[in-house]
């Protein structure tokens, strides 16, 4: 469904965009759309995720409490980085 749909671009001048972290947005699916059709983007500036996790700030907060999950600092780079293997970035994170 739309709702679980997620959008993430580095145009900080998209509409209701919010910042996920320094440097990456996080706007709707018709928010990117509109600015590609109105010529104001290109499709390649945003990209798309279906059926994103998504947790509470309660729900989070306990399970970093409980160290169920392990918070490490990132930047746009280093998460827009690719590399021919799938776990680097993972890897890098916890170094």
């Amino acid at each position: 469904t739309r709702e679980r749909m997620r959008v993430l671009t580095r145009r900080i001048d998209v509409p209701g965009a919010r910042v996920v972290i320094n440097g990456i947005y996080l706007c709707t699916p018709h928010a990117a759309a509109r600015m590609v059709q109105i010529g104001a983007a290109e499709p390649d500036e945003f990209e798309l995720y279906a059926a994103a996790c998504q947790w509470s700030v309660d729900q989070l907060r306990d399970e970093l409490e409980s160290a169920i999950w392990l918070p490490a600092a990132a930047s746009a780079a280093a998460l827009r980085a690719t590399s021919t293997q799938p776990n680097s970035l993972y890897f890098q994170l916890i170094e």
